[in-house]
C-alpha cells in the first residue's frame, strides 16, 4: 500500500529517538533494552522500525522535511555496532500486510496482484482487484456490500431491493447498473459502466460518469470513455489527473513491496497516463518522472518515492 511518510501516530518519531540513543552510547543496556520493549509492542512497532533504518540507507535524503532541525540519523552501522543486529534483523522480515485486521472482517479477500470473479449472496457477479476486502449484508430486506479496503467491480441482478455498495461512508445505490467502486489514498471513486447509479452526495451518474470523493471534503466529477471504467480488470490504470498518491496507492496493490511517498506534497501533484501495474517498478517510474522525481527500489519490500 502507498503511503505518505508522516508520523500520525508518533511511531516515526519514537523510532528516531530510540536510534539516536543507540547511536549515542551502544553498550548502554537500558538503551537496548528501551528499543527491545518498543520492537515488541506490535507488528506496527517493528515495521516502522525496519523502514526507518532502510530509509537511511538513501541517505537520509527522503526524511529531511520531517522535522527541523533534523537530528542526524544514525548509520545502519553504528546501530549494528552497538548492539542492534538482532534488532535490525527482525525487523527486516517485519514488513507486515497492514490489512490483516481489515482482512479478518471481510467475507472475501484478495492478495496481493490478485483479482477474483466472484458470485454475492444474491447471485450478483463482481470482480475483486488486487489487495480488496469485501464485506456481504443481504437479506429478505437488503442487498448492501461494504468496501474495507481496494476496488470492485459489480453487475447487480434486478430485484426488489436496490443494490448498496458502501465505501468509507460514500454510498452509491442501484437497480442493476454495472459500476465499480474503489478506495485509495483516502479517496473513494465510483465510475459508471452502464447505466444508472444514484448517490446521495453526488445525484445520478449514468454509463461513462465517475465521481472522487476526497476525506477533506472535496467532490470532483468527470466522464470517462466506458471502457475505461474498472480499468484494472484489464490490468491497467487509467489516470485522469488523478493524484500521484492515488495512482502509487492502485499500482501498490500489485507488488509485494511497501511504496511511500516522500513528503505530502509530492503525493498531492496530479498526472494523467496508462500505466501498467504488473510490471509495478516501472509504473511507479512513470508516474512519477513527470514530475521530476524518482522511485528508489531501497529493497525488495520498499519503494520509495521522492523529488531527487
Amino acid at each position: 500500500m502507498a503511503e505518505l511518510l508522516r508520523d500520525d501516530d508518533g511511531l516515526w518519531s519514537e523510532a528516531f529517538d530510540l536510534l539516536l540513543r543507540l547511536q549515542a552510547d551502544p553498550d548502554n543496556p537500558v538503551a537496548r533494552e528501551t528499543a527491545e520493549r518498543w520492537l515488541a509492542r506490535s507488528a506496527d512497532h517493528r515495521r516502522v522500525w525496519g523502514e526507518a533504518i532502510r530509509l537511511h540507507e538513501l541517505g537520509g535524503e527522503a526524511l529531511a522535511a520531517r522535522s527541523a532541525p533534523q537530528p542526524r540519523v544514525p548509520s545502519r552501522r553504528r546501530v549494528l555496532a552497538g548492539g542492534g543486529a538482532a534488532l535490525a534483523a527482525g525487523a527486516a522480515g517485519a514488513v507486515v500486510l497492514p490489512g490483516a485486521i481489515v482482512r479478518a472482517r471481510a467475507d472475501v479477500a484478495t492478495g496481493v496482484a490478485e483479482r477474483r470473479q466472484v458470485t454475492l449472496p444474491d447471485g450478483c457477479p463482481a470482480e475483486l482487484g488486487p489487495e480488496t476486502a469485501l464485506r456481504y449484508d443481504f437479506s429478505d430486506t437488503r442487498r448492501s456490500v461494504e468496501l474495507l479496503r481496494g476496488m470492485a467491480y459489480f453487475e447487480p441482478l434486478p430485484g426488489a431491493q436496490a443494490f448498496v455498495a458502501i465505501a468509507a461512508g460514500v454510498k452509491a445505490s442501484t437497480a442493476s447498473a454495472a459500476f465499480e467502486i474503489r478506495e485509495e489514498a483516502g479517496v473513494v471513486t465510483v465510475g459508471v459502466e452502464r447505466g444508472l447509479v444514484e448517490m446521495p452526495a453526488a445525484g445520478r451518474l449514468g454509463p461513462g460518469d465517475w465521481c472522487a470523493f476526497g476525506d477533506d471534503g472535496r467532490l470532483q466529477r468527470g466522464r470517462t470513455p466506458v471502457d475505461r471504467v474498472a480499468g484494472w480488470r484489464q490490468g491497467l490504470i487509467f489516470a485522469d489527473s488523478d493524484t500521484l498518491a492515488s495512482v502509487a496507492a492502485r499500482v501498490a496493490r500489485w507488488s509485494a513491496a511497501r511504496v511511500v511517498i516522500a513528503d505530502a506534497t509530492l503525493g498531492g501533484e496530479r498526472i494523467s497516463g496508462v500505466f501498467d501495474p504488473t510490471a509495478p517498478l516501472d509504473a511507479l517510474v512513470a508516474a512519477v518522472a513527470p514530475l521530476g522525481g524518482s522511485a528508489r527500489p531501497v529493497t525488495p519490500w520498499l519503494v520509495v518515492l521522492s523529488r531527487f
